[in-house]
């Protein structure tokens, strides 16, 4: 039988001192208040979630915390050295995905705009309902970010991405080249 079951957060079966499902759910809690409404604007850090399941039609998102400024900390694990395990709840929390479906072969600019940009980007998103923040029960499963469908998104202000990155989309260069040229120019994974 599931421990967590028979323990319910109190009786810490587990040999930890608190119960990190019990802190999920309250970190949780706190952040969603800020992101429980249907109209948002912040500072994408920048970040686009693309699925694959479905392929040749798949899922898209841009990623959008409720706030502005200097958001890059909140999608970078090379940012989170030295930070506890309820930050990292918090920052990935805040990410509201306003997803969509479309087939691989459409060109979203906006999107494209928004994933090529070295610094933070405001934007404005409007969607269809509230998001939805699920909470899997286990000290193991991975942070989820709030979601809805999305049905508005406009970036706000110019994306700043360098010369050389829009020179290689144009290109239209093979992913593995494209990669390659990025990591030599010091791009991260």
């Amino acid at each position: 039988m599931n421990r967590c079951a028979l323990c319910k957060g109190h009786k810490l079966l587990c040999g930890r001192s608190f119960c990190p499902i019990l802190r999920k759910v309250s970190v949780l809690k706190s952040v969603y208040r800020l992101v429980e409404r249907r109209e948002l604007f912040g500072s994408s850090p920048p970040s686009v979630f693309v699925g694959e399941y479905g392929y040749p039609v798949v899922r898209v998102a841009p990623l959008l915390p409720p706030i502005e400024g200097d958001t890059s900390y909140l999608d970078n694990p090379l940012k989170w050295r030295d930070i506890s395990l309820e930050d990292v709840i918090r920052y990935r929390s805040m990410l509201v995905m306003g997803e969509r479906r479309v087939n691989v072969k459409v060109k979203l600019e906006d999107l494209q705009e928004l994933a090529l940009s070295i610094k933070p980007v405001d934007a404005e998103m409007v969607l269809k309902r509230k998001p939805i923040l699920k909470i899997i029960p286990s000290d193991f499963s991975p942070i989820l970010s709030p979601r809805a469908e999305v049905e508005k998104f406009k970036v706000v202000e110019n994306p700043k991405v360098p010369s050389f990155v829009e020179r290689l989309v144009d290109d239209e260069l093979k992913a593995r080249d494209a990669v390659i040229s990025l990591y030599e120019k010091g791009f991260d994974e």
